[in-house]
């Protein structure tokens, strides 16, 4: 590896952990808020919103987003939005001092800061493919998902820990100190010169700017199938976070539900470890198949018996699979996505792929407690026959959801992966229209 390359890979890294020290100070924001008004509240309403609030604004926001990431300094970009964010978390650390805090108060204020941070990780994505050589994005994708993995289970232990100790001001203060921080790596590289001025090409009409990605990937079959891919995995994924803890809970305690959480976090890292370290893929749509082929078998396993153990078991491979499968998928968009109109592709890719997310979590609950749920009770419509597989009784409905999400998540992967457009998708090294000047009119 020459020193440029080296120099390259030094400033990718310093922004993945600017990226990583920002999310954790998120995270630990959003736990704490979502359950200090909780614990004054009793409603369960008013947690779930603080979670809307923070998820909204990023799928609102995603295409104005990635217009900004393609017009301009992403350095510029990346550094406005941890900036936001760190005020949005000083607000609400002086709104609580003040004795001002409230579901009314504390709703637009994260809001605010979601929309602050839309840009962060779509920005990121598409600095990667100018500071990473091809043969390593699979890796450094890994690397990434490694820090946003270990904020994710970081953070409610931290937040939990603190709170103890500290009042609600002093905890968010953290996320404020983590901004600074993020701040002050970011302002500290130096990214080559066609970050910093972005390519005449992206400033077209902001109505055209908005439309682009969208047009850019309805045109190209491979990718309209790896977004397919995408939703269908998000959905399921959805579902398995609502309803993974009633399951649970169906016949185990709390300390038993720890565990399988605990457990399943775990598998989230080694797989960001493993993704990491592994040597770069040959075929990266055959380790997209894979991985969500183990999936869907971690799946089944979960559902197969009322037992805490094998849940857990489920839980590990299912999240030690789902960085291999991101990881895989987004190298193949930043290898074949020209690199001065990603932002507006990622960022429309990030919204279409993460809208089955919120269909999944409205659907769940009522698919458990009306329709799944009911007909698995001894005696139901369905305990004599998928009861012999699965058994009967309180649970059983949601473990017979998941087996359900196997089956069609397996025949959607097969489908989609057997395609001759998808198995070529990796040969497409870009069209003569991206290469010609004209790619806004894509």
């Amino acid at each position: 590896m020459s020193a440029a390359e080296s120099r390259l890979l030094r400033v990718f890294v310093l922004l993945c952990v600017a990226h990583g020290v920002a999310l954790l100070g998120s995270h630990v924001t959003m736990f704490a808020i979502g359950v200090w008004l909780y614990q004054r509240t009793g409603s369960i309403t008013a947690y779930a919103l603080i979670g809307l609030a923070n998820m909204l604004p990023l799928l609102l926001a995603s295409p104005y987003a990635g217009i900004l990431i393609d017009r301009r300094d992403r350095r510029v970009v990346l550094l406005g939005g941890y900036v936001a964010c760190g005020v949005c978390s000083l607000g609400l650390a002086a709104t609580f001092y003040y004795g001002a805090l409230s579901l009314g108060t504390a709703l637009p204020i994260v809001a605010l800061a979601s929309l602050s941070s839309t840009a962060q990780l779509p920005g990121l994505s598409a600095t990667m493919t100018h500071l990473v050589p091809p043969s390593q994005l699979v890796r450094a994708n890994g690397f990434l998902l490694f820090l946003v993995g270990l904020g994710q289970i970081v953070a409610p232990i931290a937040a939990g820990l603190l709170m103890e100790v500290w009042t609600l001001d002093r905890v968010i203060l953290v996320d404020v100190a983590s901004a600074l921080l993020a701040i002050a790596i970011v302002a500290s590289v130096r990214l080559p010169a066609a970050l910093r001025t972005p390519a005449p090409a992206v400033r077209g009409a902001l109505l055209d700017d908005m439309t682009y990605g969208l047009r850019y990937i309805w045109r190209r079959p491979g990718l309209r199938a790896l977004l397919a891919l995408g939703a269908v995995s998000n959905f399921v994924m959805s579902i398995v976070q609502a309803l993974l803890t009633p399951l649970v809970l169906s016949f185990a305690d709390a300390a038993a539900l720890g565990a399988v959480l605990s457990t399943s976090g775990v598998g989230m890292l080694v797989g960001s470890i493993a993704l990491t370290l592994a040597p770069p893929p040959r075929r990266a749509v055959r380790g997209i198949l894979v991985s969500a082929l183990l999936q869907s078998a971690m799946l089944f396993l979960g559902a197969a018996r009322p037992s805490a153990a094998l849940i857990a078991v489920g839980a590990f491979g299912f999240s030690f699979a789902v960085p291999w499968m991101n990881g895989y998928n987004q190298a193949i968009w930043q290898a074949i996505v020209p690199a001065d109109v990603q932002g507006r592709v990622f960022a429309t890719r990030g919204l279409l792929a993460q809208c089955a997310m919120p269909i999944g979590f409205v659907s769940a609950g009522p698919l458990a407690d009306r329709v799944f749920e009911p007909a698995m009770r001894v005696g139901g419509p369905l305990a004599s026959s998928a009861g012999w597989f699965i058994g009967a009784g309180p649970g059983r409905g949601v473990a017979l959801i998941f087996a359900v999400l196997a089956s069609v998540s397996t025949a959607s992967i097969l489908v989609i992966c057997t395609r001759p457009s998808v198995r070529g998708v990796e040969d497409d090294a870009g069209a003569p229209l991206e290469r010609s000047g004209l790619s806004q009119r894509a």
